[in-house]
């Protein structure tokens, strides 16, 4: 298996990374806009996937061909709009999905006593045998991903951590 090492962007790389795709689709981006998300992902693990999402939400909110300051601080930012899409999914969850959720969170989070709580690495198997409420009928939940198909024993937000595990774990 080969293993290769991806380098955090640098500022000018993460500036082409934002200004191109806007260049090629024809939209302009205010004065400001791109230091001010590059300050928000910079020290981000997972920059790139940060930014899509928040680059997306911002290109929902346009100005005709115009991606506007006041529009990604109205979003919240990266974190604030992804944080919103976040207790948006949850609160769609039914109270076992909840149950369930709060479980799976607390596998992916070391709880610091005297320091700030961090992200556990987990393997796949760990997730994948993570089981949602056992009363499910046939044990099927929804796949938000996948509008009409189930994944077997698998709530919303652990079909979306496992993907996310896995596509962290190919960037070691």
């Amino acid at each position: 298996m080969l293993q290769e090492t991806v380098l955090p962007l640098s500022s000018e790389e993460l500036e082409q990374a934002i200004a191109g795709p806007a260049e090629r689709v024809g939209a302009t981006l205010e004065t400001g806009l791109i230091p001010l998300i590059i300050s928000d992902v910079q020290e981000q693990p997972g920059t790139l996937p940060l930014m899509q999402y928040a680059l997306t939400e911002l290109y929902q909110r346009r100005q005709g061909r115009r991606l506007a300051l006041d529009a990604y601080q109205s979003s919240g930012g990266v974190l604030g709009a992804l944080a919103r899409r976040a207790d948006r999914l949850y609160t769609e969850l039914d109270d076992a999905g909840r149950t369930a959720t709060r479980r799976l969170f607390l596998r992916l989070v070391t709880v610091g006593e005297s320091m700030e709580d961090t992200r556990r690495r987990v393997l796949r198997t760990e997730l994948e045998a993570f089981g949602g409420d056992e009363d499910q009928e046939d044990g099927q939940f929804q796949n938000p991903h996948s509008p009409g198909r189930t994944a077997p024993g698998k709530s919303k937000i652990q079909n979306h951590m496992t993907r996310r595990s896995i596509n962290d774990s190919r960037k070691i």
